[in-house]
């Protein structure tokens, strides 16, 4: 993580949206949330005035609920009739460029550091590097790793995340334009 700071060549945003009050309803949500919040100041801290890290306060039918939504954060409510909670991430680049993680789940909270980290180097990277992929494995990077099927669904599903795959064919005759 630091590294990744110690490497921005240019600024980057973090926006936390979070619904406060509507998240009262859920006190290890909140909990969860100042965890969240502390680390965000942490990277904006350490990161030599690369991050900027601001905060909106969804509340329902606001302008900050129209801004969360077209960022791409996704409501949640605890039970119907509920007012919806917003607790996401969006990052922004100089150029504008934006990338989201769109729920931050409590469940997911062992990899909070490894995906905030990685938003940020998206948006530091935002061309992704083509490799070729050669395998006897059936490794398929386009698939969701979180609709099961191959064993090496989160492998491929990283994999394609980080780069533009393309598959070659066990009797490729040359290589394609790949990086």
């Amino acid at each position: 993580t630091q590294q990744t700071l110690d490497e921005l060549s240019e600024p980057i945003e973090l926006k936390l949206y979070y619904s406060s009050d509507a998240s009262t309803v859920s006190p290890q949500l909140a909990a969860y949330a100042g965890r969240v919040r502390e680390m965000l100041q942490t990277y904006a801290a350490r990161s030599h005035g690369r991050v900027r890290f601001v905060e909106a306060d969804v509340e329902a039918f606001s302008e900050e609920e129209d801004d969360a939504l077209e960022a791409g954060v996704e409501p949640v409510r605890p039970f119907q009739g509920a007012d919806p909670i917003y607790f996401g991430l969006s990052g922004a680049n100089a150029i504008d460029e934006r990338r989201v993680i769109p729920w931050l789940d409590p469940q997911r909270e062992a990899t909070l550091e490894y995906e905030v980290t990685r938003l940020i180097w998206e948006l530091e990277h935002p061309d992704r590097i083509r490799v070729g992929l050669i395998s006897a494995l059936q490794i398929d990077p386009t698939a969701d790793p979180r609709l099961g099927g191959s064993p090496h669904g989160v492998f491929a599903g990283e994999l394609g995340r980080f780069f533009d795959v393309v598959a070659l064919a066990p009797d490729f005759a040359e290589i394609p334009d790949v990086d």
